[in-house]
């Protein structure tokens, strides 16, 4: 790792402002998802010169830009990075997320609060499906001339029959998951 993803990482993973400080720098629509900047007080900035600038740069504009390839929005305060999923969750709950942040609908742009969860890293990973597939089914993976769907929960591996079509396993798949994954099963799009 290089001294510089490493100075990053940490800046990344530092704690989130209080919300008190949070509810200061934005406004939250929880319908829309929206975060906005306000205009923020004076002791926020170093120098007076350095609020004005700001509020009248950013204030009453939608905060945060899309972060990464996944589409997660990210937004700077403090000169620190955060997911704006984190912020919006101590800003609803005033407490840090002691989980990851699930999207239910799997649109990482979409903050509204109804679609915001909290997940374990396992959760976050029911509904992925791996770059090596070669079935374009999740937990499809062939087996001589066959298909057979696997799925692994807590270190358990629940395999299904071996089917002669990917499209056959992957239905056998979406039981399994619907009943091993409960509130988090989301049922692969099809196409």
């Amino acid at each position: 790792m290089s001294i510089d993803h490493a100075i990053k990482s940490r800046v990344l993973n530092k704690p989130l402002p209080s919300a008190d400080h949070l509810r200061e720098c934005f406004m939250y629509d929880p319908g829309t998802g929206v975060l906005t900047w306000k205009e923020r007080p004076r002791e926020h900035f170093v120098t007076e010169q350095a609020r004005r600038h700001f509020n009248a740069k950013h204030a009453g504009t939608a905060a945060g830009w899309v972060g990464d390839k996944k589409g997660y929005r990210r937004v700077t305060v403090g000169g620190c990075d955060y997911k704006v999923a984190r912020v919006v969750w101590k800003m609803m709950t005033g407490e840090d997320p002691l989980r990851q942040i699930d999207h239910k609908d799997r649109d990482c742009a979409n903050n509204s609060w109804s679609n915001l969860r909290g997940a374990t890293h396992t959760e976050q990973s029911y509904n992925r499906v791996r770059t090596d597939n070669k079935s374009g089914h999740q937990g499809v993976a062939p087996h001589g001339k066959k298909w057979r769907a696997l799925i692994t929960l807590d270190g358990v591996s629940w395999a299904s029959a071996y089917f002669a079509t990917p499209e056959e396993a992957a239905a056998a798949y979406e039981a399994m998951a619907s009943r091993l994954h409960g509130e988090f099963y989301r049922q692969q799009p099809q196409g």
